[in-house]
């Protein structure tokens, strides 16, 4: 957030020491469940950052002593993290931590922390909602960035979701965004007769920001896991 400094690290200091300044081979590795999935990261400052097919980013920090073992696991997308400590010498709680955060993604409570779309990005969301819903060639050109109709024709883009449309039926814009990636960047959904349709955008860093990116599909079940099997 862009609220006042409160120490004693600044906040691009933090988020410096969580990301990865020596990476590592990726590997596999057993999940919290006992399954193969896959692991890759590297060393931060003082702190270990991976990725794995449930969390795109884990930072962990483990250690010990004769008679003491303790390691702290944290999600920074999510703002919730695991600590544990044990009266043991060395001892391993890395396991029980990664079980800690599975079992909190299981309860489907643990969702990720979503930026503030920015003006530009609602602007173009509501622009884009319209000629979705309703095309027209002149709104289309004007919200579209230089290369949109380049990578696919105005044509070829009205014809595919003019037959979206005709599968899933009329349509209501919906409301917000279902996520929001940055400020150039977003998806959401439009609840339909016969199901709902996805809308994701990405907008060019031009003044004013225009769509340079646009994916309309039929809305199917959110893809939860990073990993496909």
């Amino acid at each position: 957030h862009d609220g006042p400094e409160t120490g004693p690290l600044r906040r691009a200091s933090l988020r410096e020491m969580q990301q990865v300044q020596r990476p590592r081979p990726a590997a596999i590795v057993r999940g919290a469940d006992g399954s193969p999935q896959l692991s890759s990261g590297g060393y931060g400052y003082g702190l270990g950052i991976s990725t794995t097919c449930e969390f795109a980013h884990v930072v962990a920090h483990s250690g010990g002593l004769p008679g003491f073992g303790s390691v702290m696991r944290w999600l920074p997308e999510h703002g919730v993290g695991v600590l544990a400590f044990g009266n043991r010498t060395y001892t391993s709680w890395g396991g029980p931590a990664d079980q800690a955060l599975a079992r909190l993604r299981g309860t489907g409570g643990l969702e990720p922390r979503m930026p503030a779309p920015s003006e530009a990005l609602v602007a173009q969301r509501d622009a884009v909602t319209r000629l979705v819903l309703h095309w027209d060639d002149a709104a289309a050109q004007r919200l579209a960035a230089v290369n949109l109709f380049l990578d696919r024709s105005a044509d070829r883009r009205r014809a595919e979701i003019e037959a979206l449309l005709e599968k899933v039926g009329p349509c209501e814009s919906g409301e917000g965004f279902d996520e929001v990636e940055n400020a150039l960047r977003g998806s959401w959904t439009l609840p339909c007769a016969r199901g709902a349709l996805s809308v994701s955008i990405t907008l060019a860093p031009t003044t004013p920001p225009l769509v340079q990116f646009l994916r309309v599909t039929e809305a199917g079940p959110l893809e939860r896991s990073r990993c496909r099997y």
